[in-house]
């Protein structure tokens, strides 16, 4: 790799040795074409304009093939790759432009769908598998005769016992643990139901990590709780661990509480998780 140039303002005369370093880095006969290095708080290393008010073509970075533009700067702005193809447009705040799904994709979590309302389950199919991961969120209350219920997840319409489960629940001072295999749902949260004090819900946040790998077992890890009174030992805290006996890629959820069915102003979101 060629040895940084440091450039000094105002010499004179100009070395003829830099002159030269100068041109050959340019035309690329040096290891690197830019070399130069500054000490100057008020100056910047590489300076470019183009004066043209129609294209205002400033700067362009190829590939190897010589042909595809990993970064440029033109009158439009800045566009750079990022993955080793064509330069794309990069946003700023308060811009306007084109978002496009394959772009939130790579780096937000997409919702990909919501169930609410009374029912006996929420049944998410269909789903892709373009994502990294899977993010649930289930905010309910059952209907059945108790205090409290159970939240269990199915995962491809398995209802063989294929669910494997360990819990952590911790109400007031007390915190019990308990575990469950060979189950044909798994469990992965609890919610408030009928004898709870009126409007107490539960909810889950309930992660599926690399839910489309196909020589793995899937797993969930969830947290969450339940409310079912205002007061001392009412409100229980989750930390659920639930694993599927499948290597198979998951294309349907389906969440139900372990008793009874879900009552109205429940709600269960799907997102994707980005890698």
């Amino acid at each position: 790799m060629a040895s940084l140039e440091e450039l000094t303002f105002g010499e004179t005369p100009f070395p003829s040795a830099k002159f030269n370093k100068i041109v050959r880095g340019l035309t690329g006969l040096l290891d690197v074409p830019f070399f130069f290095k500054i000490n100057d708080a008020a100056q910047w290393v590489l300076t470019l304009q183009n004066s043209d008010p129609t294209n205002g073509r400033v700067a362009i970075v190829y590939a190897a093939d010589g042909v595809t533009p990993l970064f440029q700067v033109d009158k439009n702005g800045v566009r750079a790759s990022r993955t080793g193809g064509a330069a794309e447009r990069v946003l700023t705040t308060g811009e306007s432009a084109t978002v496009t799904a394959a772009m939130l994709a790579e780096h937000y979590a997409v919702k990909l769908a919501e169930l609410s309302g009374a029912g006996a389950s929420y049944d998410f199919q269909s789903i892709p598998q373009t994502y990294r991961h899977l993010l649930l969120i289930v905010y309910g209350r059952s209907d059945t005769a108790s205090t409290d219920t159970s939240l269990v997840l199915r995962f491809n319409n398995d209802s063989g016992a294929n669910y494997y489960h360990q819990k952590v629940l911790s109400a007031a001072t007390t915190s019990t643990t308990s575990e469950a295999t060979a189950q044909t749902s798994g469990p992965v949260g609890v919610i408030s139901a009928a004898s709870a004090t009126a409007n107490l819900m539960g909810m889950a946040s309930i992660l599926i990590p690399h839910y489309t790998q196909a020589n793995r077992y899937k797993m969930a890890r969830a947290v969450g709780g339940e409310v079912t009174a205002l007061a001392s030992g009412g409100l229980t805290l989750g930390n659920h661990l639930m694993a599927w006996n499948s290597t198979a890629a998951i294309n349907r959820i389906t969440a139900l509480p372990g008793a009874g069915s879900f009552v109205a102003d429940s709600v269960a979101t799907l997102y994707g998780l980005p890698s």
